[in-house]
């Protein structure tokens, strides 16, 4: 059985690549590491250079998984300040910046990037279409949840944000989404190596 190292503090990342990858060959180990969080153009920047920083640090093959928010009415803000922005204005803030504004489309930029053996980076992003802000907070929990923007993002075709979903839900909604994924499109080529 090959191990996949995770750095991550967050459960919510490892339980979705858990859902994904053959648990039969790979076991997923996660790591929580101290990462400089630098300032970027975009996500893949931003989980590349975790990656060779996790890399040189551990000495072996590792995964990082990042993510940047861009709501289209705001010029593309927060973009890949999205944790800046959740340890200062939070969602209820970015909800206030938005109201009165129509357009309400944003997008969450997914990207994860494997460390080989060698050190040599391979970024993976998700082409998941827009979704829009919510009018509202969800001021419930979810244990799925990888950030607290969950609980204003309504994804597309849906009516409630991701904060809502159950994780039977959720399931459904990344099969549908799979070939989108970086998860999935990470788990696909590691399958072929």
């Amino acid at each position: 059985m090959k191990e996949v190292v995770f750095v991550t503090s967050n459960q919510g990342k490892v339980r979705a690549l858990a859902r994904r990858i053959d648990q039969t060959k790979y076991n997923i180990v996660q790591k929580d590491i101290d990462i400089p969080e630098i300032q970027a153009n975009n996500a893949v920047e931003i989980a590349t250079f975790k990656a060779k920083y996790a890399y040189d640090q551990l000495k072996k093959p590792v995964i990082v998984q990042d993510s940047s928010f861009h709501v289209n009415a705001l010029n593309g803000f927060p973009g890949p300040y999205i944790k800046f922005v959740n340890e200062t204005l939070g969602p209820k803030g970015l909800l206030r910046l938005m109201q009165g504004v129509e357009d309400r489309s944003c997008f969450f930029e997914l990207a994860l990037v494997y460390a080989d053996e060698s050190g040599e980076t391979h970024a993976f992003v998700n082409d998941a279409e827009p979704g829009r802000l919510a009018e509202e907070i969800y001021e419930g929990d979810s244990e799925n949840a990888w950030s607290s923007l969950w609980k204003i993002y309504v994804p597309p075709h849906f009516n409630k944000t991701l904060a809502e979903f159950t994780s039977e839900e959720l399931t459904a909604k990344e099969t549908s989404d799979n070939d989108k994924s970086e998860f999935t499109q990470f788990v696909t080529w590691l399958k072929d190596r």
